[in-house]
């Protein structure tokens, strides 16, 4: 039944694929097969239900590396990312050395990060600091405030007096 699901994968028959892992799932009860199952539904972005999967993949075995992972995955697909956050938490503390778990964290930790600036830089007027007075400029924040930019003109080299010009 396993080479039948690959090959509905493969052929683009999603629906009958997700048919024969549903099957499967009941037939052997297996967490490999939950994982499969929600692998696909996370590609075809429903969500909710990958992640009630993978809440079934977390009842069967609290400890499943994999079916937590997924789930920390989704949570931050869905932005719920303090929950994702805890979630990769969990897996360092299951396997404090499994470095995906410490990556996927980092990089809910950046997103967090990216989208608190965006936010607070929004309405406010642009003030360049005196050690970087070119990186922290928002040109529309300098036109709505009436704030006149530095100057910024390519380099023009200078006209050499023989030249006529």
């Amino acid at each position: 039944m396993l080479q039948l699901y690959g090959l509905y994968k493969e052929t683009g028959k999603l629906k009958e694929a997700e048919e024969v892992i549903k099957q499967l799932i009941k037939l052997k009860n297996d967490n490999k097969y939950r994982s499969l199952y929600a692998d696909d539904l996370l590609n075809q972005q429903r969500y909710d239900e990958a992640l009630a999967v993978a809440g079934e993949i977390e009842k069967s075995d609290p400890m499943n590396v994999d079916g937590l992972m997924l789930k920390g995955r989704i949570q931050g697909l869905q932005n719920k990312l303090e929950d994702a956050i805890e979630t990769f938490k969990m897996v360092s503390f299951v396997n404090e050395n499994y470095a995906p778990a410490d990556y996927e964290r980092g990089e809910i930790y950046r997103n967090k990060q990216t989208s608190n600036a965006r936010n607070l830089s929004i309405g406010k007027p642009c003030r360049p600091t005196p050690s970087t007075p070119w990186l922290n400029l928002d040109w529309r924040a300098c036109q709505r405030h009436k704030i006149k930019p530095p100057n910024t003109r390519p380099f023009e080299p200078r006209k050499s007096p023989g030249s006529g010009q």
